[in-house]
């Protein structure tokens, strides 16, 4: 009730008359006079002097006005937002991922196409991610497996190899690709059991009936990377997070199909809301290119 009478006076002390502000209230002008009466009556004080058609701000209704100046301001700037961010020029999309490396390029598509909608990207495990995920801390997630289609809804957007690497000093520097039966008895530097990359390493291990040596358990890329750097044993990692480096050298595995597959992912119930749509819409767009990629070619 108050927000209206309070509408109708802020109107018409704007546009300096009943009818003008009627107009730009798109009321009739009983309306928006009848709404200023009430106001004055129930508050029992004079706001406009009227003379004829002319009305004046009173005392009280200069400094009602400047108050209402502030209110509807803020009310037209909250609106101005909600459309803007309605034709999604403004807004924040959060992401979760295990894999930065494959997550910026769908980040860069998306900001390429909304420049106005703020990205937060945070790197997690797994379980984190999908902990995120699920108390929609982050919109969308960037995992190395495919979550259940019942509640989830997945994109798969690429499917990376996994090589071995190892420093200069390392015998196996000056080769070009080891089988999987190498690794047997040798000093390795591994990820975390719950690694995505990891599981496929032990997998293909564990087929071959290969045991390595001496195994170093290191949490993280980064931690691997150090220690294979300083030596420590051979290095696994998935090829699109490799960081080159002078110092180390990247070999191929033969002898197991070992890939890590990554998928972005949103909450099924979740999937239409415009900004997240528009990330999954990336996600299909970067899916068609990579199998189109992987197509042999027809000779001509």
């Amino acid at each position: 009730m108050y927000e209206k009478w309070l509408r109708s006076f802020h109107a018409v002390a704007k546009h300096h008359g009943f009818t003008a502000g009627a107009h730009q209230l798109g009321v009739s002008q009983p309306t928006v006079t009848e709404q200023v009466r009430a106001l004055e009556t129930h508050f029992r004080v004079e706001l406009f002097h009227r003379r004829g058609r002319r009305v004046e701000l009173s005392s009280a209704g200069r400094t009602l006005y400047q108050i209402t100046q502030d209110v509807f301001a803020v009310n037209d700037e909250a609106l101005r937002f909600l459309h803007a961010a309605r034709d999604l020029k403004v807004g924040r999309l959060s992401v979760g991922t295990v894999g930065p490396a494959v997550t910026m390029e769908l980040v860069q598509r998306f900001a390429t196409r909304l420049p106005g909608v703020e990205v937060t990207v945070d790197v997690g495990s797994a379980e984190l991610v999908t902990e995120s995920l699920d108390g929609f801390s982050s919109d969308v997630a960037v995992l190395a497996r495919r979550l259940p289609e019942s509640r989830y809804r997945s994109v798969l957007v690429g499917q990376f190899d996994v090589m071995a690497f190892a420093n200069d000093e390392h015998p196996w520097a000056r080769r070009r690709a080891v089988y999987v039966k190498d690794f047997s008895g040798q000093r390795v530097v591994f990820r975390e059991p719950s690694s995505a990359t990891q599981q496929v390493v032990d997998q293909a291990l564990g087929e071959a009936g290969v045991s390595p040596g001496h195994i170093l358990r290191v949490t993280g890329r980064e931690g691997v990377r150090e220690a294979v750097l300083r030596g420590l044993g051979v290095g696994v990692v998935c090829i699109v997070d490799y960081v080159p480096d002078s110092r180390l050298h990247m070999i191929r595995i033969d002898g197991a199909s070992m890939t890590i597959p990554f998928f972005a992912t949103c909450v099924a119930q979740r999937q239409n809301r415009p900004l997240i749509r528009r990330f999954m819409e990336v996600a299909e767009d970067i899916q068609a290119e990579w199998r189109q990629a992987l197509r042999p070619r027809r000779k001509r």
